[in-house]
Formats: C-alpha cells, sequence, structure tokens
C-alpha cells in the first residue's frame, strides 16, 4: 500500500475550507487551560471544560476572521487568525494557564487544543496573555 501525498494546494484549499463560511474553524471559540490537561487523541471536551479558566472576567473568545492559508518558514501550510488577549478584570481569582482549547460556536464540539511549554500566570488586571490562533494543515 502507498502513502497518499496532498498536494501544496490540495493542503490550501482544505485550510480554506475549514475557515470559510460554513466551515468547522469558522466561528470558533479560544478556552483557556487553568489546569495541567495531557492532550492527547483521545482527549475529550469534558476533560478540557472540566478545567477551564475562570479568572475574574474570564470568558472564551471568538476567533476573528482566519486569513488566507499559507506556508510557514516551517514549510506546513497554515492558517492564522487574529490575535486574542486575554486579561483579567481583577484580582479575585487568579489561574495560571496552561494552554487553550478551540471549540465550535456553540463550545459543544472540540476542534482542537495545545499545551503551553510553561504556564503563564493571570494574578489580576495588571498581567495579560496575548494568543494568536494558528492551524497547520494535518493537525
Amino acid at each position: 500500500m502507498t502513502n497518499p501525498i496532498a498536494t501544496q494546494q490540495s493542503q490550501v484549499s482544505a485550510l480554506n475550507a475549514l475557515t470559510g463560511t460554513g466551515g468547522l474553524l469558522n466561528g470558533a471559540k479560544v478556552h483557556l487551560l487553568k489546569s495541567p490537561v495531557p492532550i492527547t487523541p483521545t482527549t475529550t471536551l469534558a476533560d478540557l471544560l472540566a478545567a477551564e479558566a475562570d479568572y475574574g472576567g474570564y470568558a472564551a473568545q471568538a476567533v476573528g476572521t482566519w486569513g488566507a492559508a499559507y506556508f510557514g518558514i516551517d514549510g506546513k501550510a497554515t492558517v492564522t487568525a487574529p490575535g486574542l488577549q486575554f486579561q483579567p478584570s481583577s484580582g479575585t481569582t487568579p489561574n495560571s494557564i496552561y494552554g487553550v482549547f478551540v471549540t465550535n460556536t456553540a463550545s459543544s464540539v472540540l476542534l482542537y487544543a495545545e499545551a503551553f511549554p510553561a504556564a503563564v500566570t493571570l494574578l489580576d488586571a495588571l498581567h495579560a496573555l496575548p494568543f494568536t490562533p494558528n492551524f497547520p494543515y494535518g493537525s
């Protein structure tokens, strides 16, 4: 049996379909993880929702319009959305953030997740976490 190879054009087309009207990533939401949940192919949405951030003023954020697919310096076809900024409104419930997970608009389908190399601590309104959603082909 041979291994099929996706051409560059098919990779770009696939990513643009995922982010276009009706695509799975169109209207996605980014959520933060306040616990170090292992991210594996079998990680469930329930696992991640149980570890979702809860600092003062926290809410999952909608991803803006994804850009056109491109080939990055790593050679992978990728789509990138506008950057987001997560920032507490107060210091009443500080959180350490261990990663993100992305769902559909209704937060009912897990699309992907990623762990950070190190936790980011959001202590109060003077601390923020900028995050730019990226999705490479084959993720």
